[in-house]
C-alpha cells in the first residue's frame, strides 16, 4: 500500500481516509491490548491483582478511553461535517450497538456482578447520536457547544445524587460495579474536542504534521494503519483470545 504524503487519504471500500487518523487508532487499539493483558495476568492470579488498579495504570487506561473517544469525534465530522449521511449512520449505530450489546451480554456470564453495563462502545455510541445534532454547524456554534460542555464537567462535581437509571450519562452516588465504566459526562466533552479539532482544520485548512514520504511507506506504519482500520473486530475479538490463551496456559501448567 502507498500512501500519497500531500493530503493523506487513501482509498478503501471506494471511500477516503485519513492515513493519520488510521494510524492514531491503531496505536490506541494497541494500548488497549496491552492494558487488558496486564488485566488478565491479574486476573489469573499471574500479578497482583491491583496491578491496574494504581494510580499510573488508571492514568493509562483513561488515556486510552480518551484517545478512542477523540478520534470518534474527529471520525464523526470527517464523515458528516458537510451534511448528515443518514444512510452510513444507520451502519454504523448498527455496528457499535450490535458490538456494545454483545460486549455487555458476554460479559455477564464471564465476571457476574461486575459486567460491563456502560463501556467505552456504548459511550462512543450515545455520544455519536448526541453529535450529530451539531457536528455539521458552524465553527463558532461547535466551540460554544465544547465550551459550555466544558464548563459543565468543570463545575458539577461527580459523583451526585441521582437514581441508577442516570449512570449511563453521569456517574452518580450509587455504586456501578462494573469493569468498564465510560458515562457520557464526561467523556462527551473529549468526543466534542474531536469535533472542534476536525472543524478547525477544515476551516483554518490546517494540516497534520507531515513527514517524508519514505516514513508513510514503511511497513510499520501499514501495519498500524490496517489495525485502526480493523480496530471495531479487534476490540471484540482479542480479549476472548487472551482469556482463551491463559486458560490453556493455566490448564497446562
Amino acid at each position: 500500500m502507498r500512501f500519497n504524503r500531500r493530503i493523506l487519504l487513501t482509498k478503501n471500500n471506494s471511500t477516503n481516509r485519513f492515513v493519520q487518523i488510521d494510524v492514531f487508532r491503531g496505536v490506541a487499539i494497541i494500548a488497549m491490548i496491552f492494558f487488558h493483558f496486564t488485566f488478565d495476568l491479574s486476573y489469573f492470579g499471574i500479578i497482583p491483582s491491583d496491578t491496574i488498579h494504581r494510580p499510573n495504570w488508571v492514568l493509562f487506561q483513561k488515556l486510552i478511553a480518551g484517545s478512542f473517544i477523540f478520534l470518534a469525534g474527529i471520525s464523526l465530522h470527517l464523515c458528516h461535517g458537510s451534511g448528515i449521511r443518514w444512510s452510513h449512520v444507520k451502519k454504523r449505530l448498527l455496528e457499535l450497538g450490535g458490538a456494545a450489546f454483545g460486549i455487555s451480554f458476554t460479559t455477564i456470564f464471564v465476571f457476574g456482578d461486575f459486567w460491563i453495563k456502560f463501556g467505552i462502545l456504548h459511550c462512543i455510541l450515545v455520544c455519536s447520536v448526541m453529535g450529530l445534532v451539531y457536528v455539521h454547524c458552524s465553527f463558532s456554534v461547535i466551540l460554544g457547544i465544547t465550551v459550555a460542555l466544558g464548563a459543565f464537567v468543570f463545575f458539577v462535581r461527580t459523583p451526585i445524587d441521582l437514581p441508577v437509571e442516570f449512570q449511563w450519562l453521569i456517574e452518580t452516588q450509587l455504586p456501578h460495579y462494573s469493569l468498564d465504566y465510560s458515562p457520557v459526562i464526561p467523556w462527551i466533552l473529549v468526543f466534542s474536542c474531536g469535533i472542534l479539532s476536525s472543524k478547525a482544520k477544515s476551516v483554518l485548512n490546517l494540516n497534520l504534521p507531515s513527514f517524508h514520504k519514505a516514513f508513510w511507506d514503511t511497513t510499520v506504519i501499514s501495519i498500524f494503519a490496517f489495525i485502526g482500520r480493523s480496530s471495531l473486530v479487534i476490540y471484540i475479538i482479542h480479549q476472548p483470545i487472551l482469556f482463551l490463551s491463559f486458560y490453556v496456559y493455566k490448564y497446562l501448567t
